[in-house]
């Protein structure tokens, strides 16, 4: 793995750039480098950076190829602009670029309209499995050679989180893999090599390199720049994402234009079904029968009734027609994906019944993953 040494607090951009330059000119020649992009500011600065190190003869630019995890849910505004950068950066450099996509069976919506699984929450953040892990794993086995070195940049920075800062204060601590939680830069990839161009920029450097310096200027950064506008030290991620909470997560008028803020309501709204016993709509639920002597307490929320995954599915169709109606072309959620879903209403239907011993039980808390190999297999 490489990584930089620890830095003082305010070190100058001049340096920053140069040590993250010098992580791309260090990796050998025959390692092929893959960099994980997501189309937010600071893998956009990783992958200029990957750029200006082509320019200047550091790698060459048949050695990269840079993905693109694409859940179906990604903020419209900044899903635009990164795939605009990808055919910026193809058309100019010729490095490849790829786009991974989750299998439609397996996506959010069927998921959570089809089955009636519960929205993900931080116990159960049961979303990133099959929406970027298993894409991003299946396009390695069919992509990467046999026996082929690779080595994947990510662009995680210390300060992104205070808990990651204080957990990794000691650079020399940080595992092999670029965090121990599911869900961001190919972290669930435990056996892949890793690089952090970006781990002791702060976020004012960030800024700093994308609207003063002189390498950014070769780049179209400035639709990044505007949606970043108002939030500079935004973290984006999926636009419906019920993993944080609603105050902390940016999805409002502001980012994404007054002509979505239907987005912000349906956020609101499915906020409410990640846990039953909390929601506004308890009739939503239907319950089922722990297996006895397993756990304390008789009945645990399995999942949310055909009735309101009806309910559900056609707000969101509603929503997806009204943004359509203010002249966007836009898809929140696919024609089979639809056809899919209401296959699983007839497939697997209410039963309403109380006390019944289904067979796909689980405890939200330890189980989900393996509750959908289960359910897949």
């Amino acid at each position: 793995m490489f990584k930089l040494n620890g830095s003082e607090d305010d070190m100058p951009l001049d340096i920053l750039v140069g040590e993250a330059l010098d992580v791309y000119r260090s990796i050998p020649d025959n390692i092929k480098i893959i960099c994980s992009y997501s189309g937010g500011k600071d893998s956009t600065t990783m992958a200029i950076l990957l750029c200006i190190a082509i320019e200047k003869g550091f790698v060459n630019a048949d050695r990269l190829l840079f993905v693109y995890a694409d859940t179906f849910l990604e903020m419209p505004n900044l899903h635009q602009f990164a795939i605009n950068f990808l055919n910026f950066i193809n058309n100019k450099y010729g490095v490849q670029t790829q786009i991974v996509e989750p299998e439609v069976k397996n996506s959010f919506w069927v998921r959570f309209l089809g089955e009636g699984t519960i929205a993900s929450n931080p116990i159960a953040r049961w979303c990133v499995k099959p929406l970027k892990v298993k894409p991003i794993k299946d396009f390695f086995q069919t992509q990467i050679k046999e026996n082929e070195e690779y080595i994947v940049a990510v662009g995680i920075r210390l300060d992104e989180s205070s808990t990651r800062e204080e957990k990794y204060k000691d650079v020399s601590a940080i595992p092999e893999y670029s965090c121990d939680t599911q869900g961001e830069c190919f972290a669930p990839l435990e056996d892949e090599k890793r690089a952090f161009p970006l781990l002791n920029w702060k976020n004012c450097n960030i800024w700093d390199f994308l609207q003063f310096n002189e390498y950014s200027y070769q780049f179209p950064v400035e639709k990044l720049r505007e949606i970043y506008l108002h939030r500079d030290n935004a973290r984006y991620g999926c636009w419906n994402c019920t993993v944080v909470g609603l105050g902390s997560h940016i999805v409002d008028g502001r980012v994404l234009g007054e002509d979505f803020t239907g987005l912000v309501e349906w956020r609101e709204l499915q906020y409410e079904y990640r846990f039953a016993e909390k929601s506004k709509y308890p009739e939503d639920w239907v319950y089922i029968l722990r297996e006895e002597g397993k756990y304390k307490g008789q009945y645990k929320p399995s999942r949310i009734t055909v009735k309101a995954r009806k309910k559900l599915l056609s707000k969101l169709l509603s929503i997806q027609e009204e943004i359509r109606s203010k002249g966007h072309e836009i898809t929140l959620i696919q024609d089979e994906e639809i056809k899919l879903i209401k296959e699983w209403w007839t497939k697997r239907p209410d039963g309403d019944i109380k006390g019944r011993k289904w067979k796909y039980y689980h405890e939200i808390q330890t189980s989900l993953n393996q509750f959908f190999d289960e359910v897949s297999n």
